[in-house]
């Protein structure tokens, strides 16, 4: 199948980090693939849903060249617990004339399962492939699951996320109208709890209010943003609920710049004999709510 786009070239696979977690800054994987001989597959993709795509590229065909409408190769996609094989049907997306070609993974993946992409084609002597592991269910905890003051820590427990799986969190505030959202990363980062499957952040919802509205002060390195207020206070809120969503990252992101893909496409281990990066991940969301004083 063929379709038309006219946005820019660079077809960011993943979409999800930039709608989720960066207000559309552009982390992107790059296509000028220098080495030839070989293919490239780029794909995140998403478990508990459908379809996912993964792109598909021979290095030996010249950047914007219309030689790249078609593609000699054929991308398997095996469950290695049922040993059950697809083979993956092609989409072909032109990019004002950079063309791309996005295999479709019809089928949902399920937590906790490995499954392997196979591209086998003439650009390259052998087939290469992904064994790709998907994450397990998150069990998420409050320390103080009912509402908590404003300025009252709470620490969120990510259970069942063993090390190298990952969390990525973004919390969104109901303010004039709307849900202002941002990552959590300025005042403090969810991490690992050491020798267990966990990881947890501890702030209060003063605090986490400086990661969607924070002052000038924020990028001072001598500044500790745990202390500083943000320019909207707690009472200044639509409401007291605070939506949190988060992104659980199978093991095969530990090297992939913290959910954004690899930082060097051309020395990623991730692909057995070609290059790019594949790897699944889980998404979710949960509230919680909160109560103000006088000053908060």
């Amino acid at each position: 199948m063929m379709f038309e786009s006219k946005y820019p070239f660079i077809f960011i696979l993943f979409t999800f980090t930039c709608i989720l977690f960066v207000g559309c800054e552009d982390r992107n994987i790059s296509p000028f693939e220098e080495k030839t001989g070989t293919y490239s597959m780029y794909g995140a993709l998403k478990i508990d849903d459908s379809p996912n795509y993964i792109r598909v590229k021979n290095l030996n065909t010249p950047f914007l060249s219309k030689k790249a409408k078609s593609l000699d190769a054929k991308v398997t996609f095996e469950d290695l617990q049922t040993g059950s094989r697809n083979i993956l049907e092609d989409t072909v997306v032109n990019f004002s004339g950079h063309y791309t070609h996005n295999f479709i993974v019809k089928q949902k993946m399920d937590p906790a399962s490995t499954y392997k992409v196979t591209v086998d084609g003439k650009a390259a002597e052998e087939p290469i492939t992904s064994t790709i592991t998907t994450p397990d269910i998150t069990q998420i905890s409050l320390s103080d699951p009912d509402s908590v003051a404003c300025t009252q820590q709470i620490t969120f427990n990510y259970k069942n996320v063993p090390d190298p799986e990952s969390i990525r969190m973004k919390i969104g505030f109901k303010y004039k109208g709307q849900y202002k959202w941002s990552e959590v990363g300025k005042v403090d980062q969810v991490k690992h709890r050491e020798n267990t499957d966990e990881m947890y952040l501890t702030l209060s919802t003063r605090q986490l209010l400086v990661e969607v509205f924070p002052p000038p002060e924020i990028g001072n390195r001598n500044v500790n943003p745990l202390y500083l207020n943000p320019t909207v206070s707690c009472n200044q809120l639509d409401s007291k609920t605070v939506r949190v969503k988060y992104l659980h990252f199978g093991p095969d992101w530990e090297h992939a710049n913290g959910g954004y893909g690899p930082e060097n496409p051309l020395q990623s281990p991730d692909i057995d004999g070609g290059l790019g990066f594949v790897g699944a991940y889980r998404e979710g969301t949960f509230t919680y709510d909160f109560y103000t004083s006088a000053g908060n």
